[in-house]
């Protein structure tokens, strides 16, 4: 019974040795780190090598960016310095270390990569391989800051032992160099992602600060790399630099006492790059998007907006931007405050937009500050307007000072100027002037002259200008005369004049004349002794014998004659005249621009006037006076090429009778002034001036011509119609236009004037 005892604790004890043999023994599938043995003195530092998240800057004013773990396999790095031998050879950057991962998406659980074989010096490196990449969508860096050159990063604070003490880009004519700063020698190593055309450089034991971790865009430096981004994940030991180029090749990377200089990378070994990647250097990427990539694949940071760099402050001084821009393109940003120094709130804006910014010593004061997603030039414009403050922009650096200064600094260049142009020497030039009026040239140029030093005379004898200044002035002033003293354009004016008259006479009437026997009153109280006779005469003429006479068709009918007393006639008169003429003249004439052109045509009509003789009396005299028809007309060639036509219309002509013994008429005026648009080549018709008198008349016997039926015995009836119409018809044709006009001096091809007059222009 004891011995069953006995071989019962004996394989007890055995089964519990066996399972603690076994619970010591690391198991190989498993994929959960390795833990150190307690006694053993070492304790593992957690170093993530897989998905990168880039922290902004960390204080209250920044934006904070989610940092993650892509996964739970961990590599725990020993209490030895350095990465010992080839200890990180396996792993292999193909995600885009520009990207931001997702926290939540992260899978803790993913298979572990096979074991490349990392050096055997490292105890944990079989149990750590690095977890597959998980293929996710990537949030790019919205707004980058853009780096200048010669910049860097301000170094704030002390690093801490075998950390990163700043990232710097020196522009120079070999494409710039990336300078990292160390506290101490650094031990890194460096691998490339060929896909990405990223360059990355990892600093083992080396401690990023908070303050380093942002993208640096180098968009505006004619430079190999595009971008540069330094980040570190919560509790790693490992930074990691990771530069953008923009054509492939592998960047030469050397180090210099306590700096780690990235060189852009060769022609020779740009063009030798493919052939000399090793294989296994390269594992197969996931279907990611590239984060930095140039030409037609989606960038990290916005193309557009970091094209708007370019107009941020684009104008040279305040005043400017105020006067003509009103618009903001800078990133957007939150500022809460209560009485900051002025001048810490410039330095935060400068920090963030990564501008250069140089403040001045007299820039002062505190400030409050509660801005809400506001543009940064549009919160530090108002800064320096809330401080009466200004800026000066000289190339890619802001200087900002007081509004006083810089007026100071503006009045004490304009006086350096002023004071140098007195010592430029002076000299005189005549210019020869061809068309222009020389005094109006002087006159128009004298304000282009120097204020004290400045003279102009004017010869109008050589029509020239003398002028006497700085080489500058009158080699501006010729350029004037040059563009002023051209060939005035002329326009040849061809008018139609049309003029249609009509006329229409009418008489009807009776005409009665009576003559009486001779009665002899005396044989000898008549002339000279002879005897007085009394004859009784008497006549009725309603008909006008010029209307008679003047019209060869007039019908004089002798009606009878009474022999009573002497003798009686009645004679029946009809008379009718119809006149129509019309008359047509096409005169031609040519003026210059903005110069008057006359056209007149004249005729006589007689016309009846009283004048005053030397005693006093009065007489009536007929004369003949002049009837115009006066066309003027005023050509303005515009720069269409169309012409203004200020035309003035003036028109005489012969009235009604108003003496029927001289035919003495009456004169009557039109006019008519007008404004035309007409272009070149096309006629413009001026109508209007237009008579119609429509006349009736009735002449007789008082008493005798109002008898009913019988009336008519003793009457005469009378029409007169008269009709007048003026048309104008004007083509304006500019001449030479559209060919070069020469200026002082020079030879100019003109059309044949007497080619136009024969309708061959």
């Amino acid at each position: 019974m004891m011995q069953n005892k006995f071989k019962y604790i004996f394989l007890i004890i055995f089964l519990l040795g066996f399972a603690a043999c076994t619970s010591v023994e690391p198991d190989p599938g498993s994929d959960d780190l390795a833990e150190m043995d307690a006694g053993s003195g070492e304790e593992g530092d957690v170093d993530d090598l897989g998905e990168a998240g880039a922290d902004d800057v960390g204080d209250e004013f920044a934006d904070e960016a989610d940092v993650g773990d892509l996964g739970s396999d961990d590599m725990a790095t020993a209490d030895d310095e350095g990465f010992g031998g080839d200890e990180m050879a396996g792993e292999e950057f193909t995600d885009d270390e520009f990207a931001e991962p997702d926290l939540e998406t992260a899978d803790a659980g993913q298979e572990p990569l096979e074991d490349d074989g990392l050096g055997s010096e490292d105890p944990l490196a079989d149990s750590d391989p690095f977890p597959d990449p998980v293929e996710e969508p990537q949030d790019v860096a919205s707004e980058p800051l853009p780096e200048e050159p010669g910049g860097g990063v301000e170094d704030f604070a002390e690093p801490a032992p075998g950390g990163v003490a700043g990232i710097k880009y020196l522009a120079n004519q070999a494409g710039g160099t990336v300078v990292i700063e160390t506290s101490g020698k650094a031990n890194y190593r460096t691998r490339l992602n060929e896909d990405s055309n990223q360059f990355v450089i990892e600093i083992a034991g080396a401690n990023l600060p908070r303050r380093l971790k942002r993208p640096y865009i180098m968009k505006e430096f004619e430079s190999e790399f595009a971008a540069i981004n330094a980040y570190q994940n919560a509790g790693a030991t490992t930074a990691r630099i990771v530069v953008q180029m923009r054509n492939p090749g592998r960047a030469l990377v050397q180090q210099e006492g306590n700096s780690i200089l990235v060189l852009p990378p060769t022609q020779e070994n740009m063009a030798a790059f493919v052939d000399d990647a090793q294989p296994d250097e390269i594992v197969e990427e996931t279907d990611l998007t590239a984060a930095v990539e140039e030409d037609d694949s989606e960038p990290s940071y916005n193309v557009a907006e970091a094209e708007k760099d370019e107009k941020v402050l684009g104008s040279r001084t305040l005043d400017e931007f105020l006067m003509g821009n009103n618009k903001y393109y800078g990133r957007k940003l939150s500022i809460q405050t209560k009485d900051a120094d002025v001048r810490d709130a410039l330095n935060f804006i400068a920090e963030y937009s990564g501008i250069n910014m140089i403040i001045s010593d007299d820039v002062g004061g505190s400030i409050s500050l509660k801005l809400r997603e506001v543009p940064w030039d549009q919160a530090l414009i108002t800064i320096m307007r809330a401080k009466r403050l200004g800026y000066i922009r000289q190339g890619n650096v802001i200087r900002i000072s007081t509004l006083g200064t810089l007026q100071a600094e503006a009045d004490s260049a304009r006086s350096i100027i002023e004071s140098q142009k007195s010592l430029i020497p002076v000299r005189v030039k005549v210019i020869p002037v061809s068309y222009a009026s020389v005094a109006d040239l002087s006159t128009q140029l004298r304000p282009f002259l120097s204020e004290s030093r400045g003279r102009i005379a004017a010869d109008a004898r050589t029509s020239s200008l003398i002028i006497t200044d700085t080489d500058e002035v009158i080699n501006r002033v010729t350029r004037l005369v040059k563009n002023l003293d051209i060939p005035p354009m002329q326009v040849m004016i061809e008018g139609k004049i049309v003029e249609a008259t009509e006329a229409f006479q009418r008489s009807v009437g009776v005409n009665w004349s009576f003559d009486g026997e001779p009665v002899t009153l005396s044989d000898s109280g008549g002339a000279n002794g002879g005897p007085l006779d009394l004859r009784t005469t008497f006549s009725v003429n309603p008909v006008s014998r010029d209307s008679l006479r003047g019209n060869p068709f007039a019908l004089s009918l002798t009606v009878g004659r009474l022999d009573f007393l002497g003798e009686l006639g009645a004679i029946l008169s009809l008379a009718e005249t119809e006149n129509s003429a019309k008359v047509l003249s096409s005169p031609r004439i040519v003026t210059l621009n903005n110069q008057a052109a006359e056209i007149t045509q004249e005729g006589q009509v007689l016309t009846k006037s009283t004048v005053v003789d030397q005693s006093g009396g009065s007489k009536t005299q007929v004369d003949r006076t002049p009837v115009t028809l006066n066309l003027k007309v005023t050509p303005q060639i515009t720069a269409a090429g169309s012409v203004i036509l200020d035309v003035d219309v003036k028109r005489q002509f012969a009235g009604g009778v108003v003496d029927t013994e001289s035919l003495a008429r009456a004169i009557n005026t039109r006019q008519a002034k007008t404004k035309v648009l007409v272009d070149n080549g096309q006629t413009a018709v001026i109508g209007g001036v237009y008579q119609s008198d429509n006349t009736h008349s009735e002449s007789g016997v008082p008493v005798l011509k109002d008898i009913p039926v019988l009336g008519w015995l003793f009457k005469a009836r009378g029409r007169d119609f008269q009709k007048n119409e003026l048309l104008i018809f004007l083509t304006p044709r500019i001449i030479n236009f559209g060919e070069k006009s020469g200026g002082a001096g020079e030879d100019i091809e003109t059309s044949s004037l007497v080619n136009i007059l024969k309708g061959e222009g």
